[in-house]
């Protein structure tokens, strides 16, 4: 049995399809308790995405996959704008 949440890789699916439709587009990532895979981390669109959490680890994890990452308990930076909250 894996630890990481098939919900969330779900998410990273519904993430992804967003991105097909918009590659401009802004993506923000609200990630919670839940683990993301490391797996899944790289697949994602480094250059649009915006990833928010509260677990130290995965900040660190998405940070080393060159993800913009912000440690907090979901503070949402007023320049940030994105067109897709996830």
């Amino acid at each position: 049995m894996s630890k990481f949440d098939p919900a969330t890789d779900a998410l990273v699916d519904k993430l992804l399809e967003q991105h097909r439709k918009n590659p401009d587009a802004k993506l923000l990532w609200l990630a919670d308790e839940h683990p993301v895979s490391p797996a899944k981390l790289d697949i994602l669109p480094k250059n649009r995405l915006v990833f928010v959490t509260n677990r130290f680890d995965q900040y660190q994890l998405a940070k080393s996959k060159g993800i913009t990452s912000q440690f907090s308990d979901f503070e949402i930076l007023a320049n940030a704008q994105p067109e897709n909250i996830f």
